[in-house]
């Protein structure tokens, strides 16, 4: 009966790849508190991975209504939103939002290295593939494709070379 409970799990599914029981469980957990931001984020951080990035747009931008001293993490989830929908600009300008609550927000850096390289802006991505190993000395394309939790493998492929070409091993 404890939405966090329920918020948890569907965390948990989710780096699982077990991207339909992160959503019931998420679902579960705003049923018991419709106000629970946090839960609201999530379960649009889980859309994206599953591939449903334009709900979940909606979804961040009301974790961040009924939260304004949200996590940084929001603005992750919100970027992430935006890249997956092509709205690439977007996406940077969030992302840089979320780095002033959070500099040291590794996913932040990471994202952007990728969207920097994508666009030609090598320099910059170069930059953030310095601040991501100044955070992880030891993180790579490999650690992330590993970890990153997204339905559409293809996709992660391509972004990994991005993040190559910016220098990330």
């Amino acid at each position: 009966a404890l939405p966090e409970a329920h918020r948890i799990l569907g965390d948990v599914y989710l780096y699982r790849r077990q991207h339909d029981e992160a959503i019931t469980e998420l679902k579960k957990a705003i049923s018991l508190n419709p106000n629970y931001a946090d839960a609201i984020a999530g379960l649009a951080d889980v859309l994206n991975h599953a591939g449903n990035p334009e709900e979940a747009i909606g979804l961040v931008k009301k974790a961040m209504s009924l939260n304004p001293h949200h996590h940084s993490w929001y603005f992750y989830v919100l970027g992430l939103s935006y890249a997956f929908t092509e709205r690439y600009g977007e996406a940077i300008e969030t992302l840089k939002r979320g780095l002033v609550r959070n500099p040291d927000f590794i996913a932040t850096h990471v994202l952007l290295a990728g969207l920097y390289a994508e666009a030609g802006r090598i320099d910059e991505a170069r930059l953030e593939v310095k601040e991501v190993l100044r955070i992880s000395p030891d993180f790579s394309a490999e650690v992330l494709k590993e970890m990153a939790p997204v339905k559409n493998q293809a996709a992660l492929d391509e972004f990994v070379k991005a993040l190559r070409k910016a220098g990330l091993k």
